[in-house]
């Protein structure tokens, strides 16, 4: 199993989306500062909430600070 926290700022207002059953789900991209440089532009993670964590993202808005917690089977 692999765990990843990926910590930046929203860089647009999340996109509400729903699915045929009319569940909601969220996505939206997150500018991440992977380089101790100020110059240094910024690494772009897309990201992609369903359900509770979906609604949650929702409430954000452009600019605001930001984690992405991912796991996944390797």
């Amino acid at each position: 199993m692999m765990h990843g926290c990926i910590y930046g700022r929203l860089g647009g207002d999340p996109v509400e989306r729903r699915t045929r059953d009319d569940n909601v789900w969220a996505t939206g991209s997150l500018a991440v500062n992977i380089d101790q440089e100020q110059d240094a532009p910024p690494l772009w993670i897309g990201i992609v909430a369903f359900g509770r964590l979906a609604d949650d993202l929702l409430r954000h808005r452009k600019g605001d600070r930001a984690f992405n917690l991912r796991q996944s089977a390797t």
